[in-house]
């Protein structure tokens, strides 16, 4: 079930122009911006929209990713 919560919730982000790559880990979504794409974490209404879409698709807390490991 996670996993199609991700993948639910990675789409709702593409629809919203936010190309990213959604981990579940049980309640938490980790949010990994595509490479290339932006998301301005410091902009609080595009983290709380980040936000309530995770919550729409049922994840109690989302984090995102400021860089991947190595990168």
């Amino acid at each position: 079930m996670p996993g199609d919560m991700a993948a639910l919730f990675a789409s709702d982000l593409a629809e919203a122009g936010l190309a990213c790559r959604v981990e579940a880990r049980e309640r938490l979504a980790i949010v990994h911006p595509e490479p290339g794409h932006h998301l301005d974490v410091a902009d609080d209404t595009a983290r709380r929209h980040v936000v309530g879409l995770g919550r729409k698709r049922g994840f109690t807390h989302v984090a995102i990713a400021l860089a991947e490991a190595g990168g």
